[in-house]
């Protein structure tokens, strides 16, 4: 692996642990400036890599190579116990759920979040890989619903799923 890649996996993982603290704790002194420098340098490296749009199949093998063991939470999606989870309401619905980065912070959760909280779900309820279309269509639903609805359509994937026995959770 050459260092431009490397030194773009380092920023993707310093991307992923900054929003994990983000979620964490969005009061956190200086949290913001932090995550908007994380993600312009991320994305700068990335893009010089060649690694932007890539599967994160090949991303999350390049991530390994660098950080043996090191799984990141957000990218496979909502997991028992983690922060996103716990964003994701797990029954009915009576009312829409709040966007909790907009109630901490003032700002939504972005459309490409949004997007890869559907993708993740879709994913661990077994949907298998998804082609470019599919992807599209993630990044447009994404974009053109806020955060109640896609908490909506999140909270039935994994409900459907859970309620399935044929699925590989």
């Amino acid at each position: 692996m050459d260092q431009l890649t490397r030194d773009a996996i380092k920023a993707f993982v310093r991307l992923h642990k900054t929003t994990e603290s983000m979620y964490a704790d969005p009061h956190q002194p200086g949290m913001e400036e932090a995550l908007s420098n994380a993600a312009q340098e991320a994305n700068k490296l990335m893009r010089e890599a060649g690694l932007l749009g890539k599967p994160d199949s090949v991303i999350l093998s390049l991530v390994d190579q660098v950080f043996p063991g090191w799984k990141p939470d957000v990218p496979q999606g909502p997991t028992p116990g983690s922060v996103l989870s716990l964003l994701i309401p797990s029954g009915p619905l009576d009312f829409p759920p709040d966007d909790p980065r907009l109630r901490a912070t003032g700002e939504a959760v972005t459309a490409a979040t949004r997007a890869r909280l559907l993708r993740s779900a879709l994913v661990q309820a077994g949907v298998g890989e998804l082609g470019k279309w599919d992807l599209e269509v993630l990044d447009r639903l994404g974009a053109a619903f806020d955060w109640s609805v896609i908490a909506a359509l999140v909270s039935w994937i994994e409900r459907a799923s859970h309620s399935n026995p044929t699925t590989n959770n």
